[in-house]
């Protein structure tokens, strides 16, 4: 059962006649003598008009719509049907109120079958494209008039004994000036134009600007694609599947030309449509003729060919006049010599008909691949979403995009669907350069605009909350790329640029506001689109960008609902799993970048955000797994070395982090994080002094590099340079005042120099900074037990036992300190 037909079932009840009026005199005028059929507002009858004596088609608003909206709309109908002036509208007589208060209105009483009851009964494909090619002139003639139908289907267009075609039920048809001037219809208190986002129509026939509610892209190419949705049910049957928008699966045995003159028809971006109902009707025409349409212009040899089948009678008599000429002698010859020029000419056809070839082969291809691509995006909203499925529906149209954009590599929309086919296989490299490619050729094609952009902001969100790295040379790196992605969303946002998605567009407003620091605007456009679009695919994006602007709480709760909609939402799992590491969540982070990596696992960064946060956790192998892939996958990453170089020396491995850091040197030598991990290294095998070089080498790569002042003060200390450390200690907690490391690291100075007090201030400050610092509640007890405060050392101790991860290289002194202050303890 098609949709449309499971929402009349639905609405039966209202549209039931518990007491149809058969038989009644309506008005002291008009017999009503039987039902004939079911509309989206009521039902048609055949009635007699017994003061002119003829036949009449009553229709009379349902009981269940009684009420004023419902009125003002039928209202509008019949207003409308008085609007309008052609052979193929069906002219209204009378419109009156019956005793109960219903409305009705009396029109031209037309016998026929509708196109749907042909299509069922097993007409022609011909003659039923013919009927639809009339059709279109009857719409475009109510366009003219700046009036859409919107429920154009097999069952609104009728055929009478004659083949005249009618286009009927105008019930939901609208002004054209009321989109251009982005208004929904407030005055008049209609259904449908009242309510913000309420869309009206039958569901298998609508465009997809309307299906999402969209009325400032609506205009005359809706009706056109819902004529393309009727041709479709005419050549196979059955109306276009979703997902929309380019699901089209035209029979094997659908002549290419009438496939092609579909396809177009049902194009997702209107731009790409025929730009008028009389279009597309000229190329139903054409096809009827057997003439080359204008959606596929065939290659010259296949011209050719038509050209004879329809002139065979002209070819032949040419054919044999150029024989007789050929047997005349060489004069022919020479002169076809003399107009050579006429003949390269000839030749330049021959081969823009060869390009021309190519490029209509490739849009056939293109028209193939798409639906792959649109299904593989939609499979990312199941729950159990998995990498390998995903790529294998990618697969499924992206060799066809490929070989598309080979045969004609100057076609934007070739280099902007392959792009879109590797993102979804997480190769974000590979998208760039083909949406680069796009706009290279047609700067002004937004859709590939608007990807590269929200592209290029989705890099720069992942380089501001980045836990690794130069936190200056994230945030450097972050607005360069923000700054690239707002000269292309406004690029995609402007007039005329293609770019007709009305989800997207709100989502690419508040990208252009969040890059540009504007926070009032950013939250207004969010909850206006979330308001606007609450159900409708890419809604999750809003929720998402809505992450980075809210408070803790709110954000938790505005991520969670993105990945509630989509729960493989790559960006929105990625953004929760950074704040959750955060805030310590470390747990909860690494199943969030577990889930992002489970649906695409070929993004190196994001390995190395779950590998650092497992390294915090103390699960050294599985860091260790995340930043062997993240080499695997770019093995010329400098700062994955380190990250690899860390876990190695945790796992007592100081020879292999050593190595690390030369191979990351050797990638990168103004990398400073290497140069403190060789640094580090070289202080693990007691080259202190060689230690202290690396450090200051990396502080003059990097000068506010807390990390490298921190190190560089624990080798001067092994050289015997207090004061030299102590100045580094200080400047380092300076650089980073939220270091836990660096209190704890100078507190222990502190101790060793006779500053019990001190030192416990330190590894004060530093538990505060974070609870879980096992070392740190270790090392203050140490001080506890000096201060004479052995309960407080005890607890200390204990707390580290509890927070160690495993492997913990102090577990045994830390239990032999315990069980001795204990024992001692007791013995009191």
């Amino acid at each position: 059962m098609k949709t449309s037909e499971k929402v009349l079932d639905r609405l039966a009840p209202l549209l039931a006649f518990d007491n149809a009026p058969l038989g009644l005199l309506i008005d002291t005028r008009y017999e009503v003598k039987e039902r004939l059929a079911r509309g989206g507002m009521g039902e048609v009858f055949s009635a007699w008009d017994t003061r002119l004596g003829r036949a009449v088609a009553m229709k009379i608003l349902a009981p269940g719509l009684s009420d004023p909206e419902w009125g003002a709309r039928f209202r509008m109908e019949a207003q409308t049907l008085t609007r309008l002036d052609h052979p193929g509208i069906v002219p209204i007589y009378d419109f009156g109120v019956l005793p109960d208060g219903r409305l009705y209105y009396t029109m031209k009483f037309v016998p026929g079958r509708t196109l749907a009851e042909r299509i069922e009964g097993g007409e022609t494909r011909d003659s039923l494209v013919g009927f639809l090619a009339d059709a279109c002139d009857t719409v475009q003639h109510a366009h003219d008039q700046n009036i859409l139908h919107r429920d154009l289907k097999p069952a609104n267009i009728i055929v009478d004994e004659h083949g005249r075609v009618f286009v009927l039920d105008w019930g939901i048809a609208r002004l054209l000036e009321e989109f251009a001037g982005g208004r929904r219809g407030a005055a008049t208190g209609a259904p449908g134009l009242t309510s913000t986002g309420t869309v009206l129509g039958t569901p298998e026939y609508m465009p997809p600007e309307r299906a999402s509610g969209d009325a400032e892209t609506t205009d005359n190419r809706s009706d056109v694609f819902s004529l393309g949705a009727v041709l479709h049910e005419v050549l196979t049957g059955h109306p276009p599947v979703s997902p929309r928008p380019a699901a089209v699966p035209i029979a094997a045995s659908v002549p290419p030309d009438i496939e092609a003159v579909c396809l177009r028809a049902l194009a997702a971006e209107p731009a790409f449509r025929y730009p008028s109902a009389r279009a597309l009707g000229d190329d139903l025409r054409r096809f009827l003729r057997g003439e080359p349409v204008e959606a596929r212009p065939l290659p010259g040899i296949e011209r050719l060919k038509r050209g004879v089948r329809r002139h065979r009678t002209t070819v032949l008599l040419l054919a044999g006049a150029a024989a007789c000429v050929l047997v005349a002698g060489g004069w022919g010859i020479r002169a076809a010599t003399r107009k050579s020029d006429a003949i390269r000419a000839t030749l330049e056809d021959a081969a823009r008909s060869e390009r021309q070839a190519k490029v209509e082969e490739a849009l056939g291809l293109l028209e193939r691949g798409r639906p792959a691509i649109d299904r593989a995006h939609h499979y990312l909203y199941g729950r159990e979403a998995r990498y390998e499925e995903l790529v294998r529906q990618v697969e499924e149209g992206r060799p066809l995009l490929q070989r598309a954009v080979e045969l004609a590599p100057t076609l934007p929309l070739g280099h902007y669907l392959l792009g879109r086919a590797w993102e979804l296989k997480g190769e974000w490299g590979e998208a760039e350069s083909c949406w680069r490619k796009a706009i290279a050729l047609d700067p002004n094609f937004g859709p590939a605009r608007y990807q590269l952009g929200r592209l290029l902001a989705t890099r720069s969100f992942f380089a501001n909350i980045s836990p690794v790295g130069d936190p200056a040379a994230n945030a450097v790196e972050a607005a360069r790329l923000a700054s690239e992605s707002v000269a292309h969303i406004e690029a995609a946002v402007r007039e005329g640029s293609g770019f007709h998605d009305a989800v997207q567009r709100e989502v690419a407003s508040a990208l252009l506001a969040c890059a540009r620091g504007d926070a009032d605007s950013f939250a207004a456009i969010v909850a206006a689109g979330i308001r606007k679009f609450p159900s409708a695919d890419g809604v999750e994006d809003l929720y998402w960008l809505s992450g980075f602007a809210l408070q803790p709480r709110e954000r938790r709760a505005a991520l969670d609902r993105a990945v509630e909609i989509r729960p493989k939402h790559f960006c929105a799992l990625v953004t929760r799993a950074a704040f959750r590491a955060r805030a310590d969540e470390l747990e909860a982070a690494v199943t969030d970048y577990g889930e992002a990596l489970r649906i695409n696992p070929r993004l190196p960064r994001i390995h190395v955000f779950r590998g650092d946060v497992r390294f915090r956790l103390g699960d050294f192998d599985g860091a260790l797994a995340d930043f062997e892939e993240a080499l695997r996958l770019d093995p010329r990453d400098a700062r994955s070395y380190v990250c690899r170089g860390n876990v190695r020396c945790a796992k007592g491995d100081p020879g292999g982090e050593l190595a690390d850091a030369e191979t990351a040197l050797g990638i990168d030598p103004r990398c400073a994080e290497a140069h403190v991990a060789r640094g580090c290294a070289r202080l693990r095998q007691g080259d202190a002094a060689g230690a202290v070089g690396d450090f200051d080498r990396a502080i003059s790569f990097r000068p506010g590099f807390a990390d490298a002042y921190l190190n560089r003060g624990i080798a001067r200390r092994k050289t015997g340079d207090g004061e030299g450390a102590m100045k580094d200690y200080d400047e380092a907690i300076r650089l980073k005042p939220e270091y836990p490391r660096a209190f704890s690291v100078r507190g222990a100075a502190r101790y060793a120099r006779g500053d019990t007090a001190g030192a416990l201030r330190d590894y004060d400050e530093a538990i505060r900074l974070n609870p879980r610092f096992a070392e740190a509640h270790a090392d203050r007890a140490a001080v506890r037990r000096k201060m004479g405060d052995v309960k407080g050392a005890i607890e200390d101790l204990e707390q580290a036992l509890r927070l160690a991860p495993p492997g913990w290289p102090h577990r045994r002194a830390v239990e032999d300190r315990l069980r001795a202050l204990k024992r001692g303890l007791e013995e009191r």
